[in-house]
């Protein structure tokens, strides 16, 4: 390397291995050590930061930029902001308009604390600032979530019912209770399933699907299943009953694990 130097046929920085230059951390400071290794103000090697919602590569048609917004609407660090804004894009996004379509975009890109735009929909929390003020999306969002109940995915429930023999019901439930977002609904309501599922009527499979398909956030079930919170009204049913008489675990049999499909 010294004689390379001393002939000026290379500089320092370029003797050594691509790997080790960045890395190379020497006396910083050193004039001599950091004129080599220290990059320049605004080197290319400095990546920006990234956006939160980055854009789209390329042009973006219609239907492409409402299933983006679909799967957007759940990538929400606050559960219950999740669910609200799936939900409600779940009901309206296929048919809205390209221009509401925007607007709902320019909704989710707002830097907007979840707990903030929760509390503006839901009215506790006014009034809101001008740039959600002045969305006809935002407004659409508060009257949605203010009308009870909250219909989450009832438009696949529609479209299930019509298509869909009770014996698939039954095994779509099934699926249903064995897959949800968190362990503790997994072991109870697939143990529930399992036990009461196959003798259940059309009625009563319809009552279990609206408990556990329509609320947006799975701990409300976990809560009302174990009686940290009242169950609602609406679900306030002999399904829900069976379920709670269930959960209680008299018997205190053991349910570490999920029953096994027959």
């Amino acid at each position: 390397i010294s004689r390379h130097l001393i002939r000026g046929s290379a500089s320092l920085p370029q003797l050594l291995p691509l790997r080790l230059r960045p890395n190379f951390r020497f006396s910083r400071q050193s004039t001599y050590w950091s004129r080599y290794f220290d990059p320049p103000l605004g080197d290319a090697t400095t990546e920006p930061p990234q956006p939160v919602h980055p854009e789209p590569e390329g042009l973006e048609n219609l239907p492409d930029k409402k299933a983006r917004l679909l799967f957007a609407s759940r990538q929400r660090r606050l559960p219950d902001c999740a669910g609200l804004l799936h939900a409600f894009a779940d009901a309206r996004l296929e048919s809205m308009s390209a221009g509401q379509t925007d607007e709902f975009d320019r909704l989710l890109r707002l830097q907007l604390p979840d707990e903030e735009l929760l509390a503006y929909a839901h009215g506790s929390l006014t009034p809101p600032p001008p740039q959600l003020n002045c969305l006809s999306a935002f407004h659409e969002l508060v009257e949605f979530a203010r009308s009870p109940p909250l219909p989450l995915r009832k438009r696949q429930q529609q479209q299930n019912s019509a298509v869909e023999s009770v014996e698939q019901q039954r095994q779509r439930l099934l699926y249903q209770s064995r897959k949800r977002g968190m362990l503790e609904n997994g072991l109870l309501l697939s143990c529930f399933a399992d036990r009461h599922l196959p003798g259940m009527s059309p009625a009563q499979l319809d009552m279990y699907d609206a408990i556990i398909n329509e609320p947006s956030n799975d701990w409300d079930i976990f809560y009302w299943l174990t009686g940290a919170k009242p169950l609602p009204s609406r679900y306030d049913n002999e399904v829900a009953k069976a379920m709670i008489e269930f959960v209680r675990n008299e018997d205190r049999e053991s349910r570490v694990r999920q029953p096994d499909l027959r």
